[in-house]
This record gives structure tokens, C-alpha cells and sequence, in this order.
């Protein structure tokens, strides 16, 4: 009798398990099927296309572009006869060697893009909004690619579309960096100095705003005017572009000095060059 019951007990237990196994799998493949919804803005949603958007196109993608790059830079020779650049890339008759590495790169960013917009490109055009926020990351290493491709009209064009869509995003300010590289490289340098001087304006008005922060957290609030300055900063931060990073100031100090050396303005570009290096030393 013993044994018979211990034997009902475990087939029971068993078919339990079963059952709560079968079900797990259930609720989370159903889980799975809604979060892959473009359309639809719930957390798990988000959630669900950001993580991704992160990780199969930008993380993925900029990792290939890294080691393509470093595979490249370790066989390159320096030529100490000739002005050194500032940054390694492929000549037009090397770009070949790199292209397919770049191409699987560029085949992953594009499927992120068309599979985790929110809403969906292809659904939704024209859209004011993009709720995945690493779309904007995928688009700005599509154009990093095209312009180490010297597809420099490519660049350019996806380099615009970030600057005019995703203006509450930081990586417009990459883009406008790269940009003026792109116009530097096809010798337009008004208009390199033109978007670089935006992007310095942004970089001035950034440490202007935390000048004022530090000043205005001096100050003491009651509870009530805590709660509603915050709630006035959160209503601004949807209005207005996004403020420039501090760690992109260096990368904006080398762009004015690659175009002032293509300009074959060697002191102005000696500046930046000992500015960049400056800030270098503070990471």
C-alpha cells in the first residue's frame, strides 16, 4: 500500500510539474509573441525591441566595425615622409579588403531598423516619434560605415536624417561630427564649418546650462516647489534638443583639427590637436 501511494504521489507530482512546465513555456512564448508588437508602446514592448535594437545591431555591429578596423591598423605602415592623419582608415584602393566584415555589419543594422522601429517603418511613415531608443545608434553606424567605405553620399544623407529626426537624441551631435568629416573629406570646407560651429554652439550652451544648474541647486525649495520644478523640467525635456555629451568634446576638437589641416592651417589645427589631448588625459 506504501509503495502504491509513494507511486500515485510521484506520477502526480510529476504531471503537476509537467503541466506548470507547459504552461510556463506557454505564458512566456506568448509574452515573447506580444512584445514583438512594433506597434504597441507597453513597457514590455519597449523593453523588448530596445534590448534587442542594443544588442543584435549596435553592440554587434560596432564590434565588427572595431575589429575590422584594428585588423586593418595592424598592418598598416606608417609613411613618417608624409603628414600623419589623425585617424587611421582604408584608402579607396584598400576598401576592398574591408568591405565584407562591413557589409555583414551593415545587413545587421538594417534588419534592427526595420524590425524594432517603434512604430515600424514600414507600417508608419513619416513618423514624429520613435519609442525604440536605439534606432537612432543603428542609423548613426550605417553612416559611420558608409563613410569608412568612402560612400560619402550615403553617409551624408542617413547623417541628415538623424541631425532632422531624432533631435531629442545625443547622437545628433555625432552626426553632426561626422558630417563635417564627410564634407572635409569632399573638400566642402564652408559647409564642414558651418555644421561644426552648430555643434560647438550646443557644446557652449551645455556647459552654460550646468553652470546654472550648480547655481540654482544652491538654492533651497520647499516639497511643493521641488515637485513642481520637476515636473516644469520634464515638460521641457520633450520640447527641447538634446544637450551635447561631454565626451564627445574631444572627438569635436579633432574634427575642427582635420579640417584645418586638410585647409593646411597647421597652427589653429596644432590647438585643437592640444586640446584633444588634454581632455584625453581626464579619462
Amino acid at each position: 500500500m506504501l509503495i502504491i501511494s509513494y507511486t500515485k504521489s510521484n506520477k502526480l507530482k510529476m504531471k503537476l510539474k509537467t503541466t506548470t512546465s507547459l504552461l510556463l513555456t506557454v505564458v512566456i512564448t506568448f509574452g515573447i509573441a506580444l512584445s514583438c508588437s512594433t506597434e504597441k508602446d507597453a513597457l514590455l514592448n519597449i523593453g523588448y525591441h530596445n534590448m534587442t535594437a542594443r544588442y543584435n545591431g549596435y553592440f554587434n555591429a560596432g564590434v565588427i566595425i572595431d575589429e575590422t578596423l584594428a585588423s586593418y591598423r595592424e598592418s598598416y605602415k606608417e609613411d613618417y615622409t608624409k603628414l600623419l592623419p589623425i585617424e587611421v582608415l582604408p584608402s579607396e584602393d584598400e576598401v576592398i579588403g574591408v568591405t565584407p566584415p562591413l557589409d555583414d555589419a551593415t545587413t545587421r543594422l538594417e534588419t534592427v531598423i526595420v524590425k524594432h522601429s517603434m512604430p515600424s517603418p514600414e507600417v508608419v511613415t513619416n513618423k514624429k516619434e520613435e519609442r525604440c531608443r536605439w534606432i537612432d545608434d543603428n542609423w548613426y553606424l550605417l553612416a559611420k560605415i558608409n563613410f569608412i567605405k568612402k560612400e560619402y553620399n550615403d553617409s551624408k544623407t542617413k547623417l541628415n536624417f538623424i541631425i532632422n529626426t531624432y533631435k531629442n537624441e545625443t547622437s545628433i551631435y555625432e552626426a553632426y561630427i561626422l558630417l563635417a568629416r564627410v564634407h572635409v573629406a569632399t573638400g566642402n570646407f564652408p559647409e564642414a564649418n558651418r555644421v561644426l560651429i552648430i555643434a560647438e554652439k550646443a557644446k557652449e550652451d551645455a556647459e552654460s546650462a550646468g553652470k546654472e544648474k550648480t547655481k540654482k541647486s544652491k538654492v533651497k525649495l520647499s516639497k511643493y516647489q521641488k515637485k513642481k520644478k520637476k515636473e516644469a523640467e520634464k515638460k521641457a525635456e520633450k520640447k527641447k534638443d538634446a544637450e551635447f555629451p561631454e565626451d564627445l568634446i574631444d572627438d569635436l576638437e579633432l574634427a575642427f583639427a582635420e579640417k584645418y589641416i586638410a585647409q593646411e592651417e597647421f597652427k589653429k589645427a596644432i590647438d585643437h590637436l592640444e586640446n584633444a589631448i588634454e581632455l584625453t588625459k581626464m579619462y
